[in-house]
């Protein structure tokens, strides 16, 4: 495995070597220093590895929201939790403070509503929770439908510790150019 491994390392590192453009060219040396082709070298080479990794990190991320929720210890919410050695892992439950718009809308047109009834114009009309509330209480809309239509996303939060977070602080600043350039 480890031949392996050393061979899609030399592979990267052929690839990252773009018209003789080095990862040092790109992250560290002074803008000055790097003649028109450099410079447009190195921001393709960035913008090349800001895809992969943007790519990469969404898979990364999907694959941590789903082993913290089946290894983790749930929290209030929905929310889950892992203490790994260097890092903690949360996944945090977060729900839209308003209903869907859309479902709003018909619900409002089944119940022989006005859409003014539960929307307030601004420049494109947008939901007022005032209202909702109103009408919600006044049994005119159902409340449950309008909970259940919330959208909920799920934060991920992973936090490094002291030690970790320093070898970061590191890295960082192994490929960011010193400040006095």
């Amino acid at each position: 495995m480890g031949d392996d491994n050393q061979a899609l390392m030399d592979e990267g590192n052929k690839l990252l070597k773009i018209e003789n453009i080095s990862l040092e060219d790109s992250f560290r040396s002074s803008l000055d220093s790097l003649d028109d082709d450099k410079l447009a070298g190195a921001w393709s080479m960035i913008d090349a590895i800001e895809s992969v990794a943007k790519e990469r990190k969404a898979a990364l991320r999907e694959e941590l929201l789903r082993r913290v929720e089946k290894n983790g210890e749930e929290g209030k919410n929905g929310s889950y939790t892992v203490q790994l050695e260097h890092v903690k892992i949360l996944k945090e439950k977060r729900m839209a403070k308003l209903p869907d718009p859309k479902l709003v809308e018909k619900l409002v047109k089944e119940a022989g509503l006005e859409y003014d009834d539960a929307f307030t114009p601004k420049r494109e009309w947008s939901l007022d929770p005032s209202k909702l509330d109103f009408l919600v209480q006044g049994g005119k809309l159902p409340g449950d439908q309008l909970e259940a239509s919330k959208k909920i996303t799920w934060a991920l939060k992973v936090k490094p510790d002291k030690a970790l977070g320093g070898r970061l602080d590191g890295l960082r600043k192994q490929l960011m150019p010193p400040d006095d350039e």
